[in-house]
């Protein structure tokens, strides 16, 4: 069977749409999401509804459905504000408003690949709020997408609570060993100090532990529940609180002037192994209960963090990051201190947790997305248990500590978007709700070029008017900002792998590389040469950024001046180079004699050290400065070396590009959400 509504037909069997007689594949959670809005034309449906009907099963964010929709109105060139497909219903869904026909096709009675909602059992969202003054949360229950995982011959299905609201601005979440009560830390905007909220789950009452005295971190449960731990902290001087839950009676553990960042209690409440700053250094010890010292765990050179016991207290997992930008799992083993290797393939790590005596849960980034997977420590082998959108993270993972798969963990959402100053031509599908950031602006193609998430994992996409198609496969962890070639037929942009970067030269008809070359990890691009087969670009190597030059033929790395970067040019007289002296904060040019000359003391003008944050014309140098009000882009005129406001730009934004020499335009990133909420995540065994 397939459907068909104004130009286009729908074939689900095939994943595949023709429109105007072009066919057109999309991915297969799309065409879910358009069956099931298909098969109910003209009602309206919640993004709950939506993935609690296709995946009951499986565990996805909303936002999965939030990008399907985009990607749906995308390719039917429909618009949000003025749909004539799907249109948006304000806290309720989405509708398919086009009237719809039903045509046979020879390929048989093939279904829409959707189950109807009455054909799988599914829980459905209960939402309730208590109010009290002072000591009620509200709390919004919100039963929802079951996974299944395998477990020792076990199938697991998990049932998500939402604890918090976006705008509670709470964190750091810690399961009773009970599993009746959650300890977790809240911020207010008003104040620079924070707080440690006790909240019962069956009343939802919410107790506050502590005053707003103070910075405090990571409360934890003892194994016995008669005791919390939490770390205190002023400035950068901590102590490490024990508290008896029930008299109230506090003890200092540890307190030595130096900042915790994190901390972990063994099962049998006698040692505490800590993680302590130290300069720019992060180190692990232990503190045994009956020792006035603590034991630093003696451990190669990098960045320890994150200690977390087994649950038998026989060893420590802890994150290493090191020098050369890998990020390794490790075991300690506390009877003979050896330390073993688990996992080096993660990008980033936000969380571990142990949830029982061989399986251990991972918050991190691997292959361009973020998850949560399960570790079995006997192979090593890595299972997803929990997919999401490309907008969200799960940290600060924490369970009961009791062999159970129960636990809470902060969820977070970012959207960022790319934004303009001085442009009329806005591409509609430019941004999404994930993050979309480092775009450049072509004005002689009316393109955009930026880094976008909304795939799962980093890409290079270009936007022109009414379209936005993806150019690169890639699967990055972490893209640079793209250099866009003079003639406008080439990118250049950089992948950043964990020893090095990879510059890769894309050619933008094709939309297929040109070349790749490993270039040092810490390499900025700065411009292209007015011979196209050269790339100025920055690095930086022992605390000194160099200008250097990269040769496209060869990948050959050339330096030039050292304690420079930042910004580069080429005069159009052809006639030596215009860069930043870094070490004085001048603006300076050399001639074919290697002669040089000051053009502008940045440093008077409290110059912004921003990539691509100059744009020099014959006239004016154009520049950022910082405000309490946000960015504001200056002009300085050269001949009078007045100083004018050109633009200023909301709190929080980060230019990225200032060009158009004869009508200057500015490109920045602006944050639109940035919120976390707190889930409890519940197994239930078929």
């Amino acid at each position: 069977m397939t459907f068909q509504f104004a130009n286009c037909l729908v074939f689900p069997a095939h994943n595949k749409l023709e429109i105007d007689g072009q066919s057109i594949k999309i991915e297969p959670k799309i065409m879910q999401v358009l069956c099931f809005l298909l098969r109910h034309q003209g009602q309206v449906v919640s993004r709950e509804f939506i993935a609690q009907s296709l995946w009951p099963d499986t565990v996805v964010g909303l936002d999965v459905i939030t990008r399907a929709i985009f990607e749906l109105r995308k390719i039917l060139n429909d618009s949000a504000q003025s749909p004539q497909f799907i249109e948006t219903i304000a806290r309720k869904g989405y509708c398919f408003i086009y009237p719809l026909e039903q045509k046979s096709v020879d390929e048989g009675n093939v279904e829409c690949l959707v189950e109807s909602s009455e054909s799988k059992p599914f829980f459905k969202w209960s939402l309730f709020v208590t109010l009290s003054v002072a000591v009620i949360l509200t709390v919004v229950v919100v039963s929802f997408f079951l996974t299944r995982y395998d477990s020792d011959s076990q199938v697991h299905r998990f049932r998500s609570t939402l604890l918090s609201h976006s705008d509670s601005q709470v964190e750091m979440p810690a399961l009773s060993p009970s599993q009746k009560n959650v300890l977790f830390v809240q911020s207010f905007p008003e104040n620079r100090f924070n707080q440690i909220f006790l909240m019962d789950l069956q009343t939802n009452k919410k107790v506050a532990l502590t005053e707003q005295d103070a910075i405090y971190r990571f409360p934890l449960w003892g194994a016995s529940g008669k005791y919390i731990y939490y770390i205190k902290c002023i400035k950068r001087d901590c102590q490490l609180i024990q508290d008896n839950i029930e008299s109230r009676e506090k003890q200092v553990l540890f307190s030595r002037g130096v900042e915790i960042t994190s901390f972990d209690i063994s099962p049998l409440e006698q040692d505490i192994v800590l993680n302590v700053t130290e300069g720019k250094s992060q180190r692990l010890a232990l503190l045994y209960f009956d020792k006035p010292e603590p034991l630093y765990m003696e451990l190669s050179d990098g960045m320890h963090r994150m200690p977390k016991y087994s649950l038998d207290g026989r060893s420590v997992f802890f994150v290493t990051s090191t020098s050369n930008g890998y990020t390794v799992l490790n075991q300690y083993h506390l009877a003979d201190g050896v330390v073993e290797q688990l996992n080096s393939e993660f990008h980033s790590i936000l969380s571990v947790e142990p949830v029982s005596t061989n399986q251990l849960w991972i918050s991190g980034k691997r292959d361009g997305r973020f998850a949560i997977w399960s570790m079995a420590l006997d192979s090593k082998e890595l299972e997803q248990v929990i997919d999401n959108h490309s907008s969200e993270y799960q940290s600060q993972l924490s369970s009961a500590n009791d062999g159970t798969f129960n636990l809470v963990y902060k969820n977070w959402h970012r959207n960022i978007n790319v934004d303009q100053y001085g442009l009329t031509d806005y591409p509609q599908m430019l941004n999404s709700d994930a993050i979309d950031i480092n775009a450049i602006y072509s004005p002689e193609t009316k393109s955009f070029f930026s880094v976008s998430n909304r795939s799962g994992s980093f890409e290079i996409w270009q936007h022109k008017a009414n379209e936005s198609q993806q150019m690169t496969r890639l699967k990055a962890n972490s893209l640079g900002q793209p250099l866009l070639s003079q003639d406008n037929t080439q990118l250049a942009f950089l992948n950043k792998r964990d020893a090095f970067s990879e510059l890769t030269i894309l050619d933008i008809e094709s939309q297929q590389p040109l070349m790749s070359y490993q270039v040092p990890v810490n390499t900025h691009l700065l411009e292209w040469s007015n011979r196209t087969g050269a790339i100025y670009v920055s690095v930086l190597e022992q605390k000194q950024y160099t200008l250097a030059v990269i040769d496209l033929s060869d990948g050959k790395l050339t330096k030039l001046v050292v304690n420079a970067g930042g910004f580069v040019k080429e005069p159009t007289d052809g006639n030596g180079l215009i860069y930043v002296d870094m070490s004085n904060g001048l603006l300076m040019r050399t001639n074919a004699l290697s002669e040089t000359k000051r053009i502008v003391d940045l440093l008077s003008l409290n110059v912004a050290s921003i990539p691509r944050g100059l744009m020099l014309t014959e006239q004016w140098l154009y520049y950022v400065v910082f405000a309490d009000e946000g960015p504001r882009v200056m002009r300085y005129e050269l001949s009078s070396s007045e100083v004018s406001l050109y633009a200023q730009l909301p709190k929080g934004s980060v230019v990225t590009q200032i060009g158009g020499e004869d009508k200057p335009f500015v490109i920045f990133d602006r944050l639109i959400e940035d919120e976390s909420k707190i889930i409890l995540l519940e197994s239930e065994y078929d």
